[in-house]
């Protein structure tokens, strides 16, 4: 990146790769500088003051993130902006707030991903029904990620819907067989149905593919 830069010093798009990757390396201060290079080069770009959003969060400076975020979103109301605010926000424990910003975000722009993220905030509110009917929508535009299934199952688990929870972890499983915990999952719901060969040959499948001492008996509740 730096001798992208020493080559063409106004292309302001390679500052957010940079800082990506400082930001990932735990350089915070190099992150921000980028970021700040990136406004400077951009200044009616959203994405520099998001990007300096999100580093003052990690920081944990919430003044001064909140204060990026409504610069970014003076510029753009596009729903990343929102999303990544909500996203914090839920870091935070300001899950009111976050709820409001994914909201704001499916307004703008009605994204699969963004349903996904809403939905975990509805699961931290307690409010599983909406949580699941987001997923439901999730999983019908995009019917090849397993994620949306896994997630309503383990709502499904905690609410005591087994016979749902197990169509849900055999939709996971179908779409990837290779993960040991989907097994050992719909093993509990089968066992609480009373389905022991079952669920004891999802255990033995489990063990196969990840094999856990844990997994000699049935989870219990």
């Amino acid at each position: 990146f730096d001798s992208v830069i020493k080559a063409v010093p106004g292309y302001p798009w390679v500052y957010v790769y940079r800082a990506a990757l400082r930001f990932k390396g735990g350089d915070l201060e190099g992150a921000y500088e980028d970021a700040a290079k990136l406004s400077e080069l951009r200044p009616r770009s959203a994405a520099g003051y998001a990007l300096q959003g999100g580093i003052e969060a990690q920081k944990d400076r919430r003044d001064r993130a909140l204060e990026r975020f409504e610069r970014a979103l003076e510029r753009s109301r596009r729903g990343w902006v929102y999303a990544l605010r909500g996203s914090i926000r839920t870091r935070w424990n300001d899950i009111e707030n976050a709820h409001r910003d994914m909201d704001r975000a499916l307004r703008a722009e009605e994204l699969p991903w963004l349903r996904l993220e809403r939905a975990k905030i509805l699961n931290r509110k307690g409010r599983f029904g909406a949580a699941l009917k987001d997923l439901s929508e999730v999983s019908r535009r995009l019917p090849e990620n397993p994620e949306p299934f896994l997630f309503a199952a383990s709502i499904q688990l905690d609410q005591a819907q087994y016979g749902r929870s197990i169509e849900s972890l055999s939709r996971a499983i179908g779409l990837r067989p290779d993960n040991p915990m989907s097994y050992r999952r719909r093993a509990h719901a089968l066992a609480v149905e009373g389905r022991i060969k079952e669920a004891q040959a999802d255990l033995e499948r489990a063990c196969r593919l990840s094999p856990d001492p844990r997994a000699d008996a049935f989870p219990r509740d």
